[in-house]
This record gives structure tokens, sequence and C-alpha cells, in this order.
């Protein structure tokens, strides 16, 4: 089924649409907060995230939108048309709280998108553990994603990140924009990284059409206000694209 066709189907089309009453589940399950993070810059997190909330907003959701990258806020420029959103600065312990009442609100039953920013590793491993107790505390599934690279500086932080946040369930992103799953070597022959692959705890994501990532960099546009476009071009890439990304990222769409 084409991305146009999704859309149509479940009434999600533009950016303009109001979220229609029946997204909202019936009981007080609460839908995951997924987090990208790498301290390493370059490695692909609001992309990811990008990519993310496009497939959510195909299959009927309207995920809500925390970026933390206070000085280049790629998600918040980008979504802050089609999705509610916010920037918060995670410098010190405030950010951390005010992400960690988002969490346990159970008035936000939809997912929570939180996008962090390169840097701030001291900053980031001391206050995460607010941030993995509150969601466990208000069982809310908590998912982290780390995009990486070839280069073993994106992997070092991986052993400090999976102790921070115990009751995570933590994803390594192999970007195919880097190249294909065998040439992050580092990381493969790890054992983290083999331990990781055993566990299925590792997504291939397909690199995202350069057209599409050119109009989210430049134009800051979200993938859904992309397709609205009309391209022919672009949204093509995009149905080509789309069931290829979903398949990879299925683990956080099939919730």
């Amino acid at each position: 089924m084409t991305t146009k066709e999704l859309m149509e189907r479940r009434k999600i089309a533009r950016p303009d649409a109001p979220r229609p009453a029946q997204l909202r589940p019936t009981g007080k399950r609460l839908a995951p907060a997924i987090l990208s993070w790498n301290p390493k810059g370059g490695t692909t997190k609001s992309s990811t995230l990008a990519a993310l909330a496009y497939l959510l907003m195909c299959s009927g959701s309207r995920p809500r939108v925390i970026d933390t990258d206070v000085s280049n806020p790629d998600l918040w420029k980008s979504h802050g048309k089609v999705l509610t959103c916010e920037c918060l600065s995670l410098e010190d312990e405030g950010g951390f709280v005010s992400i960690a009442r988002r969490l346990t609100d159970p008035d936000i039953d939809e997912e929570i998108l939180i996008s962090c920013g390169a840097g701030l590793v001291e900053s980031f491993m001391e206050n995460a553990p607010i941030l993995d107790l509150a969601a466990k505390r208000s069982e809310r599934p908590m998912v982290v994603l780390s995009p990486i690279d070839q280069d073993i500086d994106s992997c070092n932080h991986l052993p400090d990140l999976l102790e921070a946040m115990p009751n995570a369930t933590v994803f390594v992103v192999r970007p195919r924009h880097f190249g294909r799953p065998e040439s992050f070597r580092v990381f493969n022959e790890s054992k983290l990284g083999q331990a990781m692959i055993a566990d299925k705890r590792v997504i291939d994501l397909p690199a995202i059409p350069d057209a599409i990532m050119r109009r989210f960099k430049s134009q800051r546009l979200s993938f859904v206000e992309i397709f609205a476009l009309d391209d022919a071009a672009e949204t093509a890439a995009l149905d080509i694209w789309s069931p290829k990304a979903a398949a990879a990222l299925a683990p956080l769409l099939n919730w």
C-alpha cells in the first residue's frame, strides 16, 4: 500500500488535520517514550526520529515531540506545524525532570519522541536514571535508540547507557546511510555488539532518500509535509522507502 493510500485510509493526511478522538486508547495503557541519543554528533539521531514520526503518523498515531538539541532543534522546527512539539534543554537536572513530568502524565497517551543532541555526556549519564525510573513507575515503556556510525567513538557510550537506564529497551541503529550492516565492524565484533545482535536489539535503518533529507534539513519540513507537496518524484521515493523503513522499525510501530 502506498503512503497516499495509507494516509487516505487512516485520515491523517494533512498538517492542519485535527487529531481524531478515536486515536486515543480506551484504557490507560500508555504508549512508549522513544528517546534517540548518541553523544557523538552527525549520527542521524534527529532524522531517525523524523522517519519514525512519519511512519507512526501513517499508522494513525499523533506522537508528541520533545527536542532537547537547543542549538539546532531539527525536530522541533520541522514538526511544529503537524505535531505537539516542545524544545527543552538537558544541560541540568531541571530539563530531565520536565521530561519526566511528561512521561508520567496519564493524559499523554500517545508516543513521546525525545531527540537528544550531541555532547552533554556527564549530564545525560547522571540524570537519565530520572527518565528511566519515571517511565517505569508510570508503566510507560521506555525505548532508547542509539544510532551509530562505523567509528569506535560512536559506540563507547553504550555500556554506560545500559547501566544508566536499566529498565529501558535499548536498540542500536545501524543507518544504511553509513554503509551496509557488515561494515559496522567495530560494533559487530565487540562482545556487546554480538550480544545485542543475538538479542535482536539492532535496527538496520534504510537510508532516507536524499531529496527528502534536503527538504527536512534545509526547509525544516516534516516528512508528512514533504508528502503533502505532491512532488511526484519525492512521493515516489517515499513510497519505495517507507515499507522498508517500516519493516526495520517494526518493534517500535507494533507496540
